[in-house]
């Protein structure tokens, strides 16, 4: 999953040409609930998932939940997938709410979608980034959307999640003219 700026300057939602895109990214709703309504049922695919110390968190990650070194957090990697076995998104999700009795079980649950299950939990979300970035999947693809946001609880953030989306069903085409004014995120290396 992408989770290094590679230039100062990101792609905006509202750059992007497909409207279907534009409101993916811009979106402070539920991702899940916006990505069912183009690909249909979904289900994930936890790839890993762990507890690490915050130095070995993504910077943007740390600065974003507020994670000291010495703090421990849960990474969690993940896909989304149709009902005909087609990856939707890859999501890299950082919490610092894992050991919460109310939040903990929701978060670290490999059976449902990480959206599905906090729906109903009351969390507000934030949009950090949007852009593109290589499509993981298929790195030969051109280009894939990315989101990054976080998820609050009250004013506390407990959650950073990175989403990068299959360029088939969600659109990366930019608008006229913002080819070459914006950045990119790029992969860390593996």
């Amino acid at each position: 999953m992408a989770s290094a700026t590679a230039a100062a300057d990101v792609r905006e939602a509202g750059t992007f040409a497909y409207p279907d895109t534009r409101m993916l990214l811009a979106s402070d709703g539920s991702t899940t609930v916006l990505l069912q309504a183009v690909a249909g049922p979904i289900r994930v695919v936890v790839r890993e998932q762990y507890e690490t110390a915050g130095a070995g968190l993504p910077s943007d990650a740390r600065a974003a939940l507020r994670i000291t070194p010495d703090s421990v957090a849960l990474m969690r990697r993940s896909a989304l997938y149709d009902e005909h076995g087609r990856c939707v998104s890859v999501n890299e999700v950082v919490a610092v709410c894992h050991q919460d009795p109310v939040l903990g079980p929701l978060v670290t649950d490999t059976t449902r979608p990480l959206g599905r299950n906090l729906v109903d939990v009351g969390l507000r979300r934030r949009v950090l980034d949007t852009g593109l970035t290589v499509w993981p999947e298929d790195r030969q693809a051109p280009a894939a959307a990315y989101k990054t946001y976080i998820l609050l609880d009250g004013d506390q953030p407990v959650l950073h999640i990175n989403e990068t989306f299959n360029p088939e069903l969600i659109k990366p085409d930019l608008q006229p003219g913002t080819g070459d004014a914006a950045g990119s995120r790029a992969p860390e290396p593996a």
